[in-house]
């Protein structure tokens, strides 16, 4: 790795003062400015003191002390700045995320901890609302995803039926979106194009006939035949946006269908959907364990109310009958 790479060790990533003085350089790139009352012109002074080292400023207009974290995620915070850093860093560069059962072991830090880290980082990195649309040279193209069926035989492209159906709109050089479809018709991924891709730009497709009508109401529509073989015609390909659905397949093997939109980390916006146990695995979790001391297998009324207002497939009243029935 060379010197001027980016790594652990880094002094960014092991001391403080410099994550400070490097957070302070991209915030304040033109001269320190409080974040206060916005004073600029009679620019604030550092604070020397003897017993901290905290890079500490106060502002000459309204006489407010504050550092480069005060309205930013880092904002009274005891974790270090340096494994704030790092954490960004190893969050972003990992092609696929990461766990914060990895990050807690990697930086030294608690579980609990890495937790609530990747969810500030994420929440900082989130995208606004889909408040302007795609313009210049923009892709377009479908996928399925799902995990894998056991005991039976995976279909795969249109034909698998268990699968979630997605679209991607991926701007060339900028922002990607996603979303769940309901199928794959010219009805279906027209109306998502035309809403969020700006009418005087180039769309790119492959040969799906469901793109043909909405490609009439763009600048320019190009298309490639993957049918006969051709991925790429000079500029013309779906090369991005197959990378993009490559990447998300591999860190993402199930979607629910209730999931109106792709959460997307990646270039897009991410909501993943967080499934909870069925009320069935918890009885029987329960019960292996208490059967093996010889004793009854009860779960609480109030664990499985609660499971089941949770679970769309199955009612109340469902539930509680499900319940009395193995339980009582």
């Amino acid at each position: 790795m060379e010197s001027g790479d980016l790594h652990l060790l880094d002094p960014r990533f092991t001391d403080p003062v410099a994550a400070a003085e490097y957070l302070e350089s991209i915030r304040w790139a033109n001269g320190v400015v409080c974040p206060h009352c916005g004073e600029s012109e009679r620019e604030p002074y550092r604070l020397k003191s003897k017993a901290t080292k905290r890079r500490l400023w106060k502002c000459r207009a309204c006489r407010k002390q504050f550092t480069v974290t005060v309205g930013t995620i880092f904002e009274s915070s005891h974790i270090p700045l340096n494994k704030w850093l790092a954490a960004f860093y190893l969050l972003c560069s990992s092609k696929k995320g990461m766990s914060a059962h990895q990050l807690h072991r990697m930086l030294g830090v608690s579980y609990k901890t890495a937790w609530f880290m990747f969810h500030r980082i994420r929440e900082a990195m989130r995208d606004p609302a889909f408040v302007s649309r795609l313009s210049g040279t923009v892709e377009a193209d479908e996928s399925y995803i799902g995990g894998k069926r056991k005991g039976r035989s995976e279909g795969r492209g249109r034909g698998a039926k268990h699968k979630t159906p997605v679209m991607t709109l991926v701007e060339r050089d900028g922002r990607a979106r996603s979303f769940r479809v309901a199928n794959v018709t010219a009805r279906e991924l027209g109306g998502a194009v035309r809403e969020h891709v700006d009418p005087r730009s180039r769309l790119v497709t492959d040969e799906w006939l469901a793109y043909r009508e909405v490609g009439k109401d763009f600048a320019a529509h190009d298309t490639v035949t993957h049918g006969y073989g051709e991925y790429v015609r000079g500029s013309t390909h779906t090369n991005t946006v197959e990378s993009y659905f490559a990447n998300l397949k591999r860190g993402q093997r199930h979607l629910s269908p209730r999931q109106p939109r792709l959460p997307g980390s990646l270039l897009g916006r991410v909501r993943l959907p967080l499934q909870r146990p069925p009320c069935q695995r918890l009885r029987a979790h329960r019960g292996s364990a208490l059967a093996g001391r010889g004793q009854a297998a009860q779960v609480p009324r109030d664990s499985v109310a609660r499971l089941s207002r949770d679970l769309p497939d199955h009612s109340h009243a469902a539930t509680t009958a499900s319940y009395r029935t193995s339980c009582c």
